[in-house]
């Protein structure tokens, strides 16, 4: 069996691999060129089949096909949430790591093909990545290497890579600017006897060559807007077909890639696209033709160059390990550093020449060879040792902790491992029980992606990818501070995060070694709770007062309650009381009632009757309102911070029981009920059965009586101003999942 090794950067616009041939290191060729296009077209076959094709193949096909073209599919590897994209071509969905998968497939066959491989020989991997990627990111980089049935040795960051490749004519600190076709980043190095340690990171996630095009091509669009009076800005407003409008704008994308790549040979440049499209109802033909000068490039494309420079400036001014005045030298990689004033500005902003002695576009490939030839690849796995295992220093570029909840509840993320610290590295901390007879815990995991973020994690969700959790049961049980858990991160050289939980009295314990996408439900660290929105219906609610009210109980569905743990029923009142909605976690049966809770405005305000009801459906017999004096919260709870800066922080957890949820009502009128007598002693009752209720006033409800409804201050709320009636309906679930 033999094993071969090969380095590769994976690019957003372009993908180079590097092996040793015949003694000496090079660049592979796909077709007749040593860059694969990291491109992917679905081809639909003629038996139904779908094939999916790589390369330049695939952006030749793409040019008339772009639903089921995918292209700079790397900016959106690993990304969570919001910034989450996939693609849909002829019916099948492929995410960024489904693409980079195939690409690396197509690499593992050139290799194979280059060695004359035979079935059961191993082509090893060492593939590189942004600087600035999240473990998240990295992870399924690597995920995509083992899909394409590579073993992959290592992930290592491109500017580690670039400094290896010119590593003769490196000694001290230096500079990496790497700016590919999607990415950004930049990094701090130090360089000392063949030793490579990385002092400080920046960048960001989307920025390189696609957004230099794509200002050039809002800018032939406007130019031929000017010309024609058409607008090409969509299919829709261009009145050409579909084919026609997208093989325009393929040619318009290839015309500003020219553009751009030309303009950093000369000083001016003419790009001619003849017969771009016909236009009229006589159909004439339209040659576009433009001349640009450097000048009216960086005019155009002046916010990017902006943006680079500051990245470095913050990344420059925000570390302590370097000064700008110690570097020595300053390293251009990626196409994109061809750009005349991408040199230019970072000359001028470190008062040091670039080096030019490496070929930009290609010294990370250059650098992963030279990493991955390093390996032996006959060396037993269990033996096996990494040659460079002693020489790369890189560090963590965003912070890692776990999600904490702070006095007010509230979503804190508390740190763990700094942005910063160099790996292998390990850190612990030690919480506390916050409540009694705590049982179990959940270790949620982030990665802080925006460093100058605060630490909320709900507020500023956009700035935390979530990177997994699990749960550590049958810890001791305690009265409240008398259970500790330490909480330990260990970071090793391959990016992998291991996540030890263990209770230090009992020494119950569980070490998870943590990959994107490990999740478990999780409560949101209150304990599950049943919650039914009580609804005055009656006359004075017509009109704005219960548009007003609808619309906080459709924000509380949709973004206020977390209906993955949580359920939540609907009962409105006005001279009778009527359950439009039972207890459920279904978003559309819920929104249906409330739509439904508007269309019938009457009579008085039987608010007695709903509470009754409300009791019922909650607690429908007295076997299910057992009683836990002893620890009303049953099995959850939260953990305080023993150690470290913030003291007041605690740790989200819980355990789901069908049999232990908290039962709660959320009542809302603006008015005076038909009895209050009755409606005290319903609410009696339902309290009597650990049912919490939450009061909120509008208008010409009395405060006083409210608040004997309640029996609790803090869940008595009085809103002067209907409009705010969403704000106070989350601030009453806030306080009773407190409670």
């Amino acid at each position: 069996m033999r094993k071969v090794q090969v380095g590769i950067d994976l690019g957003t616009t372009n993908t180079l691999a590097c092996c040793r041939i015949k003694g000496r290191m090079k660049l592979l060729k796909f077709r007749s060129s040593q860059m694969l296009p990291s491109v992917m077209y679905v081809e639909k076959q003629p038996d139904g089949t779908i094939k999916e094709i790589v390369g330049r193949a695939a952006q030749i096909k793409g040019m008339l096909d772009p639903d089921n073209f995918i292209r700079s599919s790397k900016t959106y590897i690993g990304l969570t949430g919001e910034n989450k994209k996939t693609w849909t071509c002829h019916g099948k969905t492929y995410t960024p790591t489904d693409v980079a998968a195939r690409i690396l497939k197509e690499v593992h066959q050139k290799v194979r093909e280059t060695y004359d491989l035979e079935e059961g020989d191993i082509v090893q991997a060492v593939i590189t990545i942004p600087e600035y990627f999240t473990a998240t990111q990295s992870d399924e980089t690597k995920q995509a290497g083992k899909r394409a049935g590579m073993e992959v040795l290592r992930i290592i960051t491109e500017p580690v890579a670039a400094a290896v490749s010119a590593a003769d004519d490196v000694e001290g600190k230096i500079f990496v600017v790497d700016l590919g076709g999607g990415t950004f980043d930049v990094s701090a190095l130090e360089v000392s006897s063949q030793k490579f340690s990385t002092l400080a990171v920046g960048g960001e996630r989307r920025l390189g060559g696609d957004d230099f095009d794509e200002c050039l091509v809002k800018y032939f669009l406007k130019y031929i807007e000017s010309d024609l009076s058409i607008d090409l800005s969509s299919l829709e407003r261009s009145g050409l077909g579909y084919e026609e409008y997208y093989v325009m704008m393929s040619k318009i994308r290839s015309g500003a890639v020219e553009l751009k790549e030309e303009l950093s040979e000369s000083e001016e440049v003419k790009v001619d696209i003849p017969g771009l499209f016909t236009y009229g109802a006589d159909k004439r033909r339209y040659d576009f033709s433009m001349e640009m000068d450097r000048e009216t490039f960086n005019s155009i494309c002046a916010p990017l160059f902006e943006k680079i420079i500051q990245v470095i400036d913050k990344t420059v001014k925000n570390s302590d390990r370097f000064q700008k005045e110690e570097l020595k030298k300053i390293f251009l990689v990626g196409g994109s550093c061809y750009i005349p004033k991408v040199q230019e500005d970072v000359e001028r902003y470190f008062g040091l020449s670039a080096n030019s002695e490496q070929d930009r576009a290609t010294q990370v490939a250059m650098g992963a060879g030279k990493i991955a030839d390093a390996w032996d690849g006959f060396t037993p796995e269990k033996n096996r040792v990494d040659p460079f295992d002693d020489k790369l220093q890189d560090i963590i570029s965003h912070a890692m902790g776990i999600e904490v909840l702070d006095d007010d509840n509230k979503s804190v993320f508390s740190r763990l491992l700094a942005e910063g610290t160099p790996y292998p590295c390990t850190h612990k901390e030690v919480y506390r029980t916050a409540y009694d007879n705590q049982d179990s815990v959940i270790i949620k995991v982030y990665e802080k992606t925006d460093s100058d973020s605060p630490d909320y994690i709900e507020e500023n969700h956009k700035n935390f990818d979530l990177y997994g959790s699990f749960v550590l049961e049958g810890i001791d049980k305690a009265p409240a501070g008398q259970t500790e858990v330490c909480v330990t991160f260990d970071y090793d050289h391959s990016r992998t995060l291991h996540v030890t939980a263990e209770d230090t009295k009992s020494h119950v314990a569980k070490q998870v070694e943590l990959h994107k996408g490990q999740i478990v439900k999780e409560s949101r660290g209150v304990k599950p709770t049943d919650f039914y929105v009580l609804l005055d219906v009656s006359g004075s609610m017509d009109g704005k007062r219960m548009e007003e009210a609808q619309n906080a109980c459709r924000k509380l569905i949709k973004e206020t309650l977390d209906l993955r743990v949580h359920r939540l029923g609907l009962i409105t009142f006005g001279s009778q009381a009527k359950l439009l909605c039972s207890l459920t976690q279904d978003k559309g049966s819920l929104l249906t009632a409330v739509k439904e809770a508007g269309v019938s405005i009457y009579g008085s305000t039987n608010m007695s009757a709903a509470i009754r009801m409300g009791r019922n459906e909650l607690r429908p017999d007295d076997s299910s309102s057992r009683s836990n004096s002893s620890s009303p919260l049953g099995t959850f709870g939260i953990l305080k911070a023993l150690l470290g800066e913030d003291h007041s922080t605690s740790m989200m957890f819980d355990r789901e029981r069908d049999d232990s949820r908290n039962k709660a009502m959320i009542l809302i009128t603006d008015g005076d009920p038909d009895n209050r007598q009755f409606v005290l002693q319903e609410a009696e009752a339902a309290r009597n059965r650990q049912i919490a209720i939450a009061t909120i006033g509008v208008y010409g409800a009395v405060e006083e009586f409210l608040r004997k409804v309640s029996d609790d201050s803090s869940l008595c709320f009085m809103v002067d101003n209907i409009e705010k009636l969403s704000d106070t309906f989350g601030q009453a679930v806030a306080n009773l999942l407190r409670k």
